[in-house]
């Protein structure tokens, strides 16, 4: 749900702010998100980080660590793939 002013009627940035309320709403299942700020917040960041992921795939920022599983014992039983991204100005960035 969105609500405009009615002097401030953009009938093209009630959609948007709407659509973000949905899209929202519809992550938690039967519920009604209404738009605010920090939701607009939000969604810039994320299609910010999206934009920078495509770009570290293009210059190839991204790579793979392999990382060995040892059981109590000492014995390696498997390996555990985590990726990586060589962010230039901030080091290697972890998946959180």
């Amino acid at each position: 749900m969105a609500r405009i002013a009615a002097d401030k009627a953009d009938l093209n940035v009630l959609l948007s702010q709407a659509d973000l309320a949905m899209y929202e709403a519809k992550k938690r299942k039967n519920s009604v998100e209404v738009f605010s700020e920090s939701l607009r917040q939000s969604s810039i960041k994320h299609t910010q980080m999206e934009i920078q992921l495509r770009q570290a795939i293009a210059n190839h920022e991204i790579y793979l660590n392999y990382q060995p599983q040892i059981d109590r014992e000492g014995r390696f039983y498997g390996v555990e793939c985590l990726v990586r991204w060589q962010k230039s100005g901030f080091g290697v960035c972890t998946a959180k």
